[in-house]
């Protein structure tokens, strides 16, 4: 008995600790519930029945390769990027017609499930690029940025 009245200030600290930290982790639990999730959650449900392959991706820089010095498709979730260098002076509206070219390589559930962004890049002509392209699933055409 003694030493519990000796020692009664280490106990109550060591409760009092032990207490915060389990309220601690309960706390987090309900700020973040679920760590091993991926950060996107359901949102890419149906993904693995579209998948987007690399014989496609090689498709797609296939078509483009004529006026361009490289061609990278990165999928992204449920967006596919397609960064295109294009080589030479290339005018703004045949880059634009590249866009509609790599977007007819992917099959129609591709194009029905995933969006597509078009990052399109010319070193000889800073004036007119770089310009963006998107296009939503939902969607029928690309929207590309404004003329500059």
């Amino acid at each position: 008995m003694r030493k519990l009245r000796k020692y009664r200030g280490t106990i109550v600290g060591i409760i009092v600790f032990v207490a915060l930290v389990v309220g601690g982790f309960y706390l987090k639990n309900i700020i973040a519930p679920d760590e091993s999730q991926a950060i996107y959650g359901e949102r890419l449900e149906g993904r693995d029945a579209v998948k987007i392959t690399d014989a496609t991706k090689k498709k797609v820089q296939d078509a483009l390769k004529e006026n361009t010095t490289s061609v990278k498709v990165r999928v992204a979730g449920k967006i596919v990027n397609v960064t295109i260098e294009l080589k030479g002076e290339v005018s703004r509206d045949d880059a634009k017609k590249m866009g509609t070219t790599a977007l007819e390589q992917f099959s129609e559930q591709e194009i029905a499930f995933y969006d597509f962004q078009f990052l399109i890049k010319n070193e000889n002509n800073k004036e007119q690029f770089p310009i963006i392209g998107y296009k939503h699933h939902g969607k029928e055409n690309i929207s590309w940025t404004k003329d500059r």
